[in-house]
Order: structure tokens, then C-alpha cells, then sequence
């Protein structure tokens, strides 16, 4: 147990299975964590009270944010630090939080979460390098940022039935929040309780509650579109990301979605028009990129989908876009060097 300001905060279900492990790595930086427990059938509370964790009981409510707040209560140290079951930090993660924690709780830090997965066919998944030590087995994963540590005060809480955020928050009380170079490795298919169909059933459900909740909420109708493309479900996810940009018509990253599920379900016009606007609002949207690409050669349209392979490569030098770019090259009679050395000047 470290001597430390920060407290962990913790909301598990049937986790006894990969709870120990979890909890003894977050002792190497927690001053103490709380454990509050949602409905678990297993021995997971037992499992938390073992390893002097404070533990609580909450009746489930479809509600992440009303449970994460329920175990910001618990909390009583100057700092809070947000943790799942499926995570782990290694020892120089750990040390960044300890100092970061050095500083007076008027600030917050948004963290980098790599996500450890088998979904090879997700467009931002990166295949692990050969050795990787976090790797686990798992073939790829993605990245993504959260605010995770941030002040314990009263008056910082979570909002959101599902993927709860405690940014509006901080924002509202003019608290900064800052990027970590720490790293957060999360494991969600590892040893999990639910497969994962399961659980994206599970958060599917909550999406469309979120969605009933905040019809005007064009956050939740993009995590709505997310969550129904991961169940392969792509004319609806389509349908909820249209939703998403009519509202907000500035988010790019949506509406390259919008042109992936149109294309998965069949509807390639539509999608190459959604791409195109997405690239033209953001050029540095590597994925739809690559997408507008796909679909160009699709209607061996090569030289465009050279062009377009090229400006995903020279914003993320994947070998996957590589392998793309060469074949498209190929097809459209350029040579191999010229193709791998684009001129995107101007984009």
C-alpha cells in the first residue's frame, strides 16, 4: 500500500475471477480504494473486502453515472482516481500518478487507455508488435482518452447513463485538464465474466435508454451508432450516426462513420459522399481515407484510390494501408516507389 493522496474508485460486477489482480497492481499507487459493488452473483465483494479495499453495495439503476458517483462518495482522500476490473497499469504509469498527485487537486488528467483486443477488422485497430509484453495474446488494440484522476470535491460528478464522462463537470467549474504521458492497459475480453456479444447487448440497451433520456443529445446518438455497428447491425448504426451529424454537423470522425456503415450495408453513394465531405472537414481522418479508398477501387476508379491510400499512409504509416496503396498502384500502373513516397502538399 503506497503512501498516497489518491483514492481509487471502483464499480464491478462479477469480476472475482479477475478482481485480485486488478486491485493488488492499483496498490502500488492508491492511499485506498473503494470497491462498489453493482449486483454481483459471485464472490466479488468478498474478494474486495480480503484485499482492504472499502466496499459498498449499489442496486443497479441502468445508470453508470449514478454508480461511479455512489463510489466518489466513499472517497476521502484529495485525489480520485477512476479504475475498472479489466486494467492494468504498469510501474511507471504508476509513478506518473503518484506525482502527478504532488501537485494541490486543482486540476485534472486525461489519460491514454489501450485497448487489447481480437477485433482486427475495427478501423482504428493496430496490430501488436511481435514481443509486446502487454500484448497478452491478443493480436491488436486501439487507443483512446478519458479524464481518470481529477479532485475529489463535492461537486464533480459523473453525468451519462452510459459511457459517463465527469469532463462537463470540471469544465463548468473552470477546472483545466491536462494530458498524462501514463498509460492505462485495459483487457476487456480477457478472462471476462461476459462475452462479447453480452456485453455490447448490455451497453446497446443503455444507449437507446441514453438516447430516449437526451433526444437532442447528438453525443448519444454517435454512441448509439457505435455500439450498434460493433453488433454488425450497420443500417442502423448508419441511421443513428445520421442522427448524430444532422445535430452536429462539425463532427468529421462521425461522419466518416456515417460512410463506413453506409458501404457495409451496400449503399456505396451515399458513402463515398459522406468520406468526401469527412476528408474535406478533416483531411487528417486517416480511417475514412482509407475507406474512400476501398470503395474507389471497388469501381476500379485506381488512380483516385491511389491518391486516397496515399493520404491515409502519410498521416498513419500502417501496413495495412501500405499493402492497399501498393495494390492500387499496381492496378493503376504506377511504379511501387512512386506510390510509397506521395505528394500530399495542399491537403
Amino acid at each position: 500500500m503506497a503512501e498516497s493522496s489518491i483514492s481509487v474508485a471502483m464499480i464491478v460486477r462479477d469480476e472475482a475471477a479477475r478482481l485480485e489482480s486488478c486491485i493488488q497492481n492499483l496498490w502500488a499507487f492508491a492511499g485506498e480504494i473503494v470497491v462498489v459493488d453493482t449486483g454481483s452473483r459471485d464472490d466479488t465483494p468478498a474478494v474486495a473486502e480480503r484485499l482492504q479495499c472499502r466496499t459498498a453495495r449499489f442496486t443497479w439503476t441502468d445508470d453508470f453515472s449514478a454508480a461511479r458517483n455512489a463510489s466518489l462518495e466513499l472517497c476521502t482522500l484529495p485525489w480520485v482516481y477512476v479504475a475498472d476490473a479489466d486494467e492494468w497499469l504498469d510501474p511507471e504509469a504508476a509513478m506518473l500518478l503518484l506525482e502527478h498527485a504532488e501537485n494541490p487537486p486543482d486540476r485534472a488528467w486525461r489519460i491514454e487507455t489501450v485497448t487489447y483486443t481480437d477485433q482486427v477488422f475495427r478501423a482504428d485497430a493496430q496490430p501488436t508488435v511481435p514481443g509486446d509484453p502487454y500484448a497478452r495474446g491478443f493480436p491488436c488494440w486501439y487507443s483512446s482518452w478519458k479524464v481518470r484522476l481529477f479532485p475529489n470535491r463535492p461537486d464533480v460528478r459523473f453525468t451519462g447513463r452510459v459511457h459517463e464522462l465527469v469532463n462537463p463537470a470540471l469544465e463548468a467549474l473552470g477546472i483545466p485538464i491536462y494530458n498524462s504521458p501514463a498509460v492505462v492497459r485495459h483487457y476487456p475480453l480477457w478472462n471476462a465474466p461476459r462475452n462479447a456479444s453480452e456485453k455490447a447487448a448490455f451497453y446497446l440497451e443503455l444507449n437507446r435508454k441514453k438516447v430516449q433520456d437526451a433526444p437532442d443529445d447528438a453525443a448519444a446518438y454517435a454512441e448509439l451508432g457505435a455500439q450498434l455497428a460493433e453488433l454488425g447491425r450497420h443500417a442502423e448504426a448508419a441511421a443513428a450516426y445520421y442522427e448524430a451529424v444532422r445535430r452536429k454537423p462539425d463532427q468529421y470522425d462521425w461522419l466518416s462513420e456515417l460512410g463506413s456503415n453506409l458501404a457495409l450495408c451496400g449503399r456505396e453513394a451515399e458513402a463515398e459522399q459522406a468520406l468526401r465531405l469527412a476528408v474535406r472537414g478533416d483531411a487528417s481522418l486517416h480511417h475514412a481515407w482509407r475507406n474512400l479508398g476501398v470503395l474507389l477501387a471497388r469501381r476500379e476508379a485506381w488512380d483516385a484510390a491511389r491518391e486516397a491510400f496515399q493520404s491515409a499512409l502519410a498521416i498513419a504509416d500502417r501496413p495495412d494501408y501500405r499493402q492497399l496503396l501498393e495494390e492500387a498502384a499496381r492496378k493503376s500502373g504506377i511504379p511501387r516507389n512512386a506510390a510509397e513516397r506521395p505528394d500530399v502538399t495542399g491537403r
